[in-house]
């Protein structure tokens, strides 16, 4: 019988595995993030989805937003790894994981916040 933490680590290595198959982003992160913050909330959309996450990280590209350093976007139409940042960033949430985002561009969510072109999770 697997325990929750053999189980979490079961996934986290399944994941693992299932991304490293994926190609390498052309874009190139702006303002990358280190991987030290915790997922507080996720919240999906028909177009995009919200990553909200803890403690605020002051990012250079100055989106305007009230939630410039506390959200980031995962762009539904830019992002052409956009299944696996929204399921890393699930992954992490579920298993409270740190994590760490390349952010490039701004999307005009509540006054503008950065557009996630990475989501890396750390130990």
């Amino acid at each position: 019988m697997k325990t929750a933490k053999s189980f979490g680590g079961w996934v986290v290595a399944s994941l693992v595995s299932a991304f490293a198959s994926f190609p390498a982003l052309a874009v190139k992160d702006s303002t990358p993030s280190p991987p030290a913050a915790s997922i507080t909330a996720i919240t999906t959309y028909a177009t995009y989805a919200v990553v909200q996450f803890s403690p605020e990280y002051l990012n250079e590209l100055n989106c305007g937003g009230q939630f410039q350093y506390s959200h980031i976007v995962i762009d539904w139409k830019d992002a052409p790894d956009k299944k696996a940042m929204l399921s890393a960033a699930l992954t992490a949430y579920s298993l409270q994981k740190n994590v760490g985002f390349g952010m490039s561009g701004c999307y005009a969510w509540k006054g503008g916040v950065p557009k996630a072109t990475r989501v890396e999770i750390a130990d």
